[in-house]
């Protein structure tokens, strides 16, 4: 399970900068990710496809400049 983030330090599990990191990486995903069966109503079966890994993970790369 995701630690969560509270702009209360005291209840929060994150840093902000963390949180903004793990914002960046899903966005990124979540750009990736495609109907994976071709049903006909959107996201009955979302995912990313696994010869798109490499192009994500530049793209993570490039956005944390690694």
């Amino acid at each position: 399970m995701a630690r969560w983030f509270n702009e209360d330090p005291e209840y929060s599990q994150i840093t902000p900068e963390e949180k903004a990191k793990r914002d960046r990486i899903v966005a990124i995903m979540s750009k990736w990710t495609q109907e994976m069966e071709g049903y006909s109503y959107l996201g009955s079966n979302p995912g990313v496809k696994e010869d798109d890994y490499e192009d994500i993970a530049e793209e993570i790369m490039a956005a944390f400049k690694i």
